[in-house]
């Protein structure tokens, strides 16, 4: 991907194959003009693209943004009990099971299942817990 400044460079090239266009001498040749021209075609061509990959790249950046603001937002919903992260109620106390800490590290929000009422386990990373507290909710 074309970097900011190579596009600036390239924009710069153009303007100055411009500048010598304005600037030419009548004795140019027909072919001396068609190949400036071709150069000065190529160089809009490179700044095309060059600006559609920042387009892109800018793009992607706000689809990470957005993505990151809503983690952060999921993360801030949550409270932590003796360890663990649980959903937070209205009350800012926790409520419901607790969540898979391997696969919050993962920025996943994934709640653990009680088996036999012996022990805790990730139903997405097979994860197995100890006997968590669980709260209504």
């Amino acid at each position: 991907m074309a970097t900011f400044v190579e596009t600036l460079a390239a924009a710069s090239q153009v303007l100055g194959v411009i500048k010598e266009l304005r600037d030419i001498d009548k004795g140019l040749s027909q072919g001396e003009l068609k190949a400036r021209m071709a150069d000065l075609y190529s160089s809009v061509a490179d700044i095309r693209m060059a600006l559609a990959d920042a387009n892109e790249e800018l793009r992607a950046k706000d689809r990470e943004i957005a993505e990151l603001k809503a983690r952060f937002e999921q993360t801030s919903q949550l409270v932590e009990f003796r360890g663990y992260q649980y959903k937070a109620g209205p009350d800012g106390k926790p409520r419901g099971k607790p969540m898979c800490p391997v696969c919050m590290g993962d920025g996943k929000h994934v709640p653990l299942s009680n088996i036999l009422d012996v022990m805790h386990q990730c139903p997405k990373c097979q994860g197995n817990f100890g006997l968590l507290q669980e709260f209504p909710g």
